[in-house]
């Protein structure tokens, strides 16, 4: 039977913001990259797993996870931005499907991966998502413009699912743009995107004190 579902893990990022590389730092003794790849790795739906770092960190990826996870089909390097290294990943895939997560978010659980291959194979892309509970300003310069209904408004994580096939044929309208997110070349070409309830503990690793965060909730065992 051929592959259904791929897991790219996206790991391509520089880590300036963090000031080191965080993708390899050693979150309660075990590097943050392989909390995801475990998870894929222990999800039944998961056929495959395509895990996407930096050139520089090609090496060190292979060398870390070497004979450890047996769906990890290949290890390819990124690009100059997160929409060509995501794009690189999901052309190295063999899903009908792809489930795209951020490497530097470790507490993914297992409900957030069922439930996001679950709908893809009815939606074609879905993605997780909290509410906006904080007030929304714009602003110009150091004045506040307006305010936002934050009721029409959510903040989206990863994982993020799509049928492979439209993704690439999104890519492909959209060549040469960048985006924050992969929902955004779905929005563009006019695909609705299901969404299903993420997690508050599913935070991204981008500033030093998430880090403490994710320890503490390590700690306690939620996943």
């Amino acid at each position: 039977m051929g592959v259904n579902v791929t897991a790219i893990i996206v790991a391509a990022g520089t880590g300036s913001r963090m000031g080191f590389d965080k993708i390899f730092y050693k979150l309660m003794g075990r590097e943050t990259v392989l909390y995801s790849l475990n998870a894929m790795e222990k999800n039944e739906k998961v056929d495959e797993i395509v895990l996407v770092v930096s050139e520089q960190n090609l090496k060190k990826a292979q060398q870390l996870c070497k004979d450890s996870f047996s769906k990890l089909s290949k290890i390819v390097a990124g690009k100059d931005c997160r929409t060509q290294s995501v794009l690189n990943g999901v052309i190295n895939s063999s899903g009908r499907y792809v489930v795209i997560h951020d490497g530097a978010r470790p507490l993914i659980s297992q409900r957030m991966i069922t439930e996001c291959i679950e709908n893809v194979e009815k939606y074609d892309a879905v993605s997780v998502f909290l509410p906006v509970t904080d007030t929304i300003k714009s602003f110009d310069g150091d004045f506040i413009q307006g305010t936002f209904d934050r009721s029409a408004m959510v903040s989206v994580q990863t994982p993020q699912c799509f049928n492979r096939e439209l993704y690439l044929s999104c890519a492909e309208r959209l060549k040469g743009r960048s985006f924050t997110d992969d929902c955004a070349l779905f929005e563009l070409c006019n695909i609705p995107i299901k969404l299903i309830r993420g997690e508050e503990s599913n935070i991204k690793l981008t500033k030093r004190t998430d880090i403490l965060v994710a320890e503490a909730l390590l700690k306690e065992e939620i996943l």
